[in-house]
């Protein structure tokens, strides 16, 4: 599942079974891969990271650009609130 690094702490807390893709620790992941996914939020290009990372599922805050971008590529929505999306590739 693909998420922001500002919302991998409420998924680790709220679903401890299901691993995180990011969350908002910094030490663990490399400067290549975080720059990736602030790429991949801001700019719409996430095709390459998902493709590698084989990401089939997504939990973005509800007013993330990317929640448009994956909507206008075919990802269906499985939930959404005035706070976060799931969508499902």
């Amino acid at each position: 599942i693909f998420n922001s690094d500002s919302n991998g702490g409420e998924l680790i807390w709220f679903v401890p079974e299901k691993p995180v893709f990011i969350d908002n620790r910094q030490d663990p992941y490399t400067y290549d891969l975080l720059m990736r996914v602030v790429k991949a939020e801001r700019s719409g290009e996430y095709q390459a990271l998902f493709a590698q990372y084989q990401i089939t599922c997504a939990f973005l805050p509800s007013k993330a650009q990317l929640v448009a971008d994956l909507q206008q590529a075919g990802w269906h929505t499985r939930y959404a609130d005035a706070r976060f999306v799931v969508l499902e590739q």
